[in-house]
């Protein structure tokens, strides 16, 4: 299993990136983090996890307990950061292997997170990231002051009076249901059919921030593959803060073979692969 975490300018380099494992797994499991500033809003901290997977109903009694504890400390160690260097918010996402039936709430003894995909409303046909189940989650944390953390001008210099600043998720939408040319793979009752580019889909999530309750930027999180922030749109008498670059996320152009030619796949616009977080 691994995790990984990548940005790209617009978005600042990763500072501080490390692995630190969980306290309690028996599969060698852990969070990957880093920080990264987004200009005209501050520093963020981003993580990118894959907690204990099921392994049979049997072992049951310990994998759900570990994924519970490992993420109370995902987060506990995200907080840890964003307050230790002055960010405003932080992001986590992954393969989470949650199932509220068995796992409980997520957010239980988190009240100062939020499920992107509970934000957005629950919209139709989100839910399901992995043959029926919502595995894949993003969750994000805002700075209980929103005046904490350090923001920055258009300069990258903090500025001195910092104003108030909030992240909210206003999209979810799931890529990775078109299949893989003809190829096809063996089913568990001897049949065959479509491949797909994972067993998982790709959680698609849109961030806005807000300086001073004016919105000034968009993002894009790929839950279990990858997140970024987007299109900024200019706040109106705000001469302080220049308007954040443009930041997104969105899957890679595939080619696939069928017919005797190849065919290239509709991909997003271009700039939209900012942060990358995958899990495996």
């Amino acid at each position: 299993y691994g995790v990984a975490l990548g940005t790209r300018a617009p978005l600042g380099e990763l500072y501080g990136g490390r692995f630190v494992p969980y306290t309690s797994t028996r599969m060698n499991r852990g969070l990957v983090l880093g920080r990264a500033t987004w200009p005209g809003v501050g520093w963020l901290v981003f993580g990118s996890t894959h907690l204990e997977s099921w392994v049979g109903d049997d072992n049951q009694h310990w994998v759900i307990p570990n994924r519970q504890s490992q993420l109370q400390e995902a987060c506990r160690l995200l907080i840890d950061e964003a307050r230790a260097h002055g960010c405003v918010g932080a992001c986590l996402l992954g393969d989470f292997n949650w199932s509220d039936g068995s796992d409980g709430e997520a957010l239980a003894g988190l009240p100062e997170w939020a499920d992107a995909y509970e934000a957005c409303g629950r919209p139709a046909k989100t839910y399901a990231t992995n043959y029926g189940k919502r595995l894949d989650r993003c969750l994000y944390w805002n700075h209980p002051n929103p005046s904490a953390g350090r923001i920055l001008g258009g300069d990258g210099a903090p500025l001195p009076t910092p104003p108030t600043r909030t992240l909210k998720a206003t999209q979810i939408r799931l890529h990775g249901e078109r299949k893989v040319g003809n190829l096809t793979v063996p089913t568990r009752a001897g049949g065959r059919k479509p491949c797909l580019p994972s067993d998982h889909k790709a959680l698609h999530v849109t961030l806005e921030a807000a300086v001073n309750g004016r919105r000034v930027a968009s993002s894009s999180v790929q839950g279990s593959a990858s997140s970024a922030f987007g299109r900024p749109l200019a706040p109106a008498q705000m001469p302080t803060l220049a308007p954040p670059p443009p930041l997104t996320a969105a899957p890679a152009v595939r080619e696939e073979a069928g017919g005797g030619r190849k065919r290239k796949r509709k991909a997003l616009p271009a700039q939209e692969d900012d942060v990358v977080c995958l899990s495996d």
